[in-house]
């Protein structure tokens, strides 16, 4: 009985640990795309700009 605890308890703690990694992941992804799209904002500015100079 106790190893069967045992067993499930580790079990558990694997799918902990990849739900903590696929976590980590998506928070990696979800700053970059931030930047990216915060640099996009910024060179849409920096066109408008520009076109605005040249009418």
């Amino acid at each position: 009985n106790r190893i069967k605890i045992d067993r499930r308890h580790q079990e558990e703690k694997y799918k902990r640990d990849a739900l903590n990694i696929d976590l980590s992941e998506l928070v990696d992804k979800s700053r970059q795309y931030a930047k990216v799209f915060k640099d996009f904002q910024e060179a849409i500015r920096e066109n408008e700009e520009l076109l605005s100079r040249s009418q």
